[in-house]
């Protein structure tokens, strides 16, 4: 089964903060390019079983059935909802960011 995925308002910013400080912190828009077009595809797998990847252990994340899957230095958290066989990507953060803080924002 072949599932929906879909970027939440949040995740679009995410992605959009993302490129914009590879691009002008860091100057280098083909980094910038690259990371972002790493992150699409990354996305874009989950159509196909997102369950796969671990669901995140903290409560009352791990009961609502969080996941991550990380690529390269980010974590892609989403949500699967196995009823409408929908993906719902919630965040796209860097990897050494506190977790715990982005999800209670």
């Amino acid at each position: 089964m072949e599932y929906q995925v879909v970027l939440t308002e949040q995740a679009i910013h995410d992605l959009v903060e993302i490129y914009s400080y590879i691009l002008n912190n860091l100057q280098s828009k083909p980094s910038a390019d690259n990371t972002l077009n790493r992150l699409n595809l990354a996305m874009k797998g989950l159509s196909v079983m997102p369950k796969r990847y671990r669901r995140y252990a903290k409560e009352p994340w791990y009961n609502r059935g969080l996941r991550f899957l990380p690529v390269g230095n980010y974590s892609v958290l989403y949500l699967v909802d196995d009823s409408k066989s929908v993906v719902s990507i919630i965040h796209v953060v860097y990897g050494k960011r506190d977790l715990d803080k982005v999800l209670a924002d």
